[in-house]
């Protein structure tokens, strides 16, 4: 293998990398807010920074509605999506996201 072969394998191999470890929009993790805090969901729950770029989370998956609204479900690790007309549609019903429900660790 040529010297740029091995370059190209490698940068590929690290694009792909960082993909694995990117976060899903919606889905659970932790973000940092505009002033570089830490910002978490709730175990189970989904994390989304809004139109504003306020944070916002669910006690379950989130997912923006066709408003562009972030909506998730209100079951603790339930799961949010389209339906076939593009409606979200949430286990446990859905509702707004909060930034009540995110958490900050300490």
């Amino acid at each position: 293998m040529n010297r740029v072969s091995r370059v190209v394998a490698v940068l590929i191999a690290t694009i792909v990398a960082g993909q694995a470890q990117a976060q899903q929009p919606g889905q659970g993790g932790c973000i940092k807010d505009a002033l570089g805090q830490i910002v978490c969901s709730p175990p189970g729950g989904g994390i989304y920074k809004d139109v504003l770029g306020q944070i916002v989370c669910g006690r379950g998956q989130c997912i923006r509605d066709v408003l562009g609204q972030i909506v998730c479900s209100s079951q603790l690790s339930g799961y949010a999506t389209k339906d076939v007309l593009g409606q979200v549609v949430c286990t446990g019903g859905c509702e707004p996201a909060s930034s009540s429900n995110c958490q900050r660790p300490q």
